[in-house]
């Protein structure tokens, strides 16, 4: 007896099976896709722009160059071309220059504000971690001459953002506080008459007690002399330091790592808050053919990415 054949006659959907499709699914892996294109978008920005901000980080340290530009501003007649020419080449100013054309591709290409913010917040954390480092690697840059020069520097920057009037770019100042905290000891008159508590929680909360011990020790007067901290306050930092070695947990280094560069778009639930609700007319030409059709509206309503 021959053996028998497939049954073609049988339904198709009973050798074949089914697969489900659910819109939820679609939806995350989408959301999950842009969140890596945002993420990778935001490195490939913050790299081109560290680039062209690292030359501009070195001249910072140029002592006599700083100093006689800053003579310059101060004396010299308001308009005078060689007055503006110093100010053009001052490495300060052409950092705002930087962050000027950036804040205005943000603008034109109608970035959010939560990954505007995120954006500049990686930038300035990398000036503050550049400066930072700097400063506590290099004796000749803690004078106090040159720490008026910075903190000259820093007034630019600082200025320059409240010049803006943009509310998430007032945030992102706070990136540099490691900076401005050290360069505000440096220029601070009268080091040795402040206290332990004083330079610890008032001038300097931001720094661990490794940073302090290494700043105060960085510090030179190549003006009058003057004296950095206290015998008793040194000596309170070097028992604090000699303290945390014994107990076990570590002396951190006073060194700043630079992080990796932070994304909303690393969470896809991020970058969907942050986008929130737009309106899709704005950047859609719908076809004469769709509009009317009931199944198409949507394409003339807001969009929420919560969906």
């Amino acid at each position: 007896m021959p053996a028998a054949g497939p049954n073609f006659s049988a339904p198709l959907s009973s050798s074949v099976p089914r697969v489900t499709v659910h819109a939820k699914y679609t939806s995350t892996l989408f959301k999950q896709q842009l969140a890596s294109l945002v993420e990778r978008i935001d490195v490939v920005i913050c790299d081109n722009i560290k680039r062209e901000l690292l030359p501009l980080l070195a001249r910072c340290f140029q002592p006599s160059r700083n100093q006689r530009d800053l003579r310059l501003v101060r004396t010299g007649s308001g308009g005078s071309p060689r007055v503006m020419d110093a100010i053009e080449a001052n490495p300060w100013n052409q950092m705002t220059h930087v962050f000027r054309r950036l804040v205005g591709h943000v603008q034109e290409s109608s970035l959010p504000e939560a990954l505007a913010s995120v954006l500049f917040s990686n930038l300035f954390g990398f000036v503050n971690v550049q400066i930072f480092n700097t400063l506590m690697l290099r004796r000749e840059c803690c004078s106090l001459s040159h720490a008026f020069s910075l903190k000259h520097g820093l007034g630019v920057i600082e200025a320059w953002v409240d010049a803006q009037g943009i509310g998430w770019l007032q945030g992102v100042w706070e990136e540099l506080r490691h900076t401005r905290q050290v360069v505000g000891f440096l220029v601070i008159h009268q080091k040795s008459r402040k206290s332990y508590a004083e330079i610890r929680h008032d001038l300097c909360p931001a720094l661990t007690v490794a940073q302090l011990d290494r700043i105060a020790k960085m510090y030179w007067d190549d003006q009058y002399e003057t004296e950095s901290v206290s015998v008793e306050v040194a000596e309170h930092l070097r028992h604090a330091l000699a303290t945390a070695g014994e107990s076990g947990k570590p002396a951190s280094g006073f060194l700043l790592e630079e992080r990796p560069v932070r994304s909303l778009g690393a969470e896809p639930e991020n970058l969907a808050a942050c986008l929130g609700t737009f309106d899709l007319a704005g950047f859609l030409v719908v076809p004469a053919e769709l509009l009317g059709v009931p199944h198409y509206a949507f394409l003339g309503e807001p969009f929420s990415t919560s969906h």
